[in-house]
């Protein structure tokens, strides 16, 4: 899980190195953490992240600053938080392959990619097969765009 901004400033950094943006492949993760308090955080892919959400009745959030999804829950009194990537987030990211002329976008692991996520890359980077993936994908589910509080 990344920021766009953190993102964007990555890619700045690899272009000022005199890398040619054609040789930049910019990877994108479909997971995310759930971090519980004082412990490590474990991978979680965001289908499971949702449907954890839903099970522990918690309300999931867009951070406004990262553009990442995110919420809390409590299991055994350890509190838990979730960050996670959708199909918003990564279309975001995805962007940048346009916006500064790079090689490509790649999927750091490919398994969990949803119709919505296909979609939405698809349609960021200006992909010939936008159209068809965003019929497959129909109606994307949209996440509410809360301020964190």
């Amino acid at each position: 899980v990344a920021s766009y901004g953190w993102t964007e400033n990555v890619v700045k950094y690899t272009l000022s190195q005199g890398v040619d943006s054609k040789q930049i492949i910019l990877a994108l993760g479909s997971y995310g953490y759930d971090w519980a308090e004082g412990g490590k955080g474990t991978s979680v892919y965001n289908s499971s992240a949702l449907s954890t959400a839903k099970s522990v009745g918690s309300t999931v959030y867009r951070d406004p600053a990262s553009g990442c999804l995110y919420y809390e829950y409590t299991k055994d009194d350890i509190k838990h938080t979730v960050w996670f990537e959708d199909a918003t987030s990564l279309a975001q990211k995805a962007s940048l392959a346009v916006d500064y002329d790079l090689g490509g976008v790649g999927f750091w692991k490919l398994g969990n990619i949803t119709d919505s996520i296909w979609a939405s890359v698809l349609q960021a980077t200006n992909h010939s097969n936008a159209d068809k993936w965003l019929k497959k994908a129909g109606t994307a589910a949209k996440y509410p765009e809360k301020a964190v509080n």
